[in-house]
Order: C-alpha cells, then structure tokens, then sequence
C-alpha cells in the first residue's frame, strides 16, 4: 500500500520582527545593558579578590570540619570463642571493651559467638554459653544497653538453638 500526502503538516513561514518594531525595545536595551554591567561587576571582583586570602580562610574551615566530625556512633565487632577455655575468653571479652572504650566510639555492638556446646559433656549446652554472658552481666552491668538471652537459656529440647548472642555496651568515658 502506498501513502500520498504530507501526514506532518504544512510548514508555517514565521515572520522574524525587527526590535525597532517592537513596542517593548526599551525595555530589551534596559535588559542588555543590566547584563553589561553585571558583566563588568564580576570582572572587577574577580580582578579585586584576594585568591592567597581566600585559600586560606577555606583551608581553615575544613580544618574546624575535621575538628567537629562526630564520633563514631556505634562500633560493631564479632569474636569467635570456640577453642578457648572459660579465662581466656574472659580475658579477651575484657581487652576488647576496654578498647572501645578508648576510642572515639559512643557504644560497642558485640555479637559474641560461644558455640551451642553439642559436643560439651553437660547438659543444656557448653560452659562457655553458660558463663560469657554471665560473666558480662555482673561484669560490666552498669553499661549494658541491651542483651540477648543466653544461648543455654534458649534450648529446644534440650539443645540450644543457636550459638551466639549479642550484646550493647555504653563505651563512653565516665566522667
């Protein structure tokens, strides 16, 4: 099938008008010559301007930036406790928040993984999920933001259900 015809339309001829024609060429020129003189007020600021100065003063307020960032909020770490005894363990729980508390951080996130104990000869799980968090909330009770069941406390006939917990911890100096 063949299709004749223009299917855009016929093309309009605009006519271009003179602005001395227009009514409002006084108003053009004003315009015109608004943006001259901005032209020349820009240049002449820029010529003006002290760059060495300039520099310097934005140097400075990156330095007050650097000073004024926040602390971190929270710090978030895991520790892995399968093979160690009971002490070594504690002792590694204590070096690790007496880190934080040291650093710029305002709380510690800790997901402590003590295992779920299967293989331990007692019942209800390993001793390790039994004394940790124990040992943390006598420990360092007054700075506990939040903490997990123990996962000796979370059995499903008799076998614990996971082995790990996480615990919040306010590492904040106290004054």
């Amino acid at each position: 099938m063949h299709l004749k015809g223009n299917f855009m339309g016929k093309k309009k001829k605009h006519k271009i008008r003179r602005l001395d024609s227009c009514p409002y060429t006084p108003g053009v020129e004003k315009l015109v010559q608004l943006e001259e003189d901005s032209q020349k007020i820009f240049e002449e600021a820029i010529k003006s301007t002290n760059w060495a100065q300039v520099l310097k003063e934005k140097e400075s307020r990156e330095v007050l930036k650097r000073r004024k960032t926040p602390k971190k909020q929270m710090v978030e770490k895991t520790i892995d406790l399968h093979g160690y005894t009971v002490n070594e363990s504690k002792n590694l729980l204590t070096e690790l928040i007496h880190k934080a508390i040291s650093s710029e951080a305002k709380k510690l996130k800790l997901k402590i993984i003590t295992g779920k104990g299967l293989r331990s000869a007692s019942e209800g799980g390993g001793i390790l999920a039994r004394e940790i968090p124990l040992h943390i909330e006598v420990k360092w009770a007054k700075r506990i933001l939040f903490i997990e069941d123990s996962p000796a406390k979370v059995l499903m006939g008799g076998v614990p259900l996971r082995g790990d917990f996480t615990v919040i911890i306010d590492v904040r100096e106290e004054n």
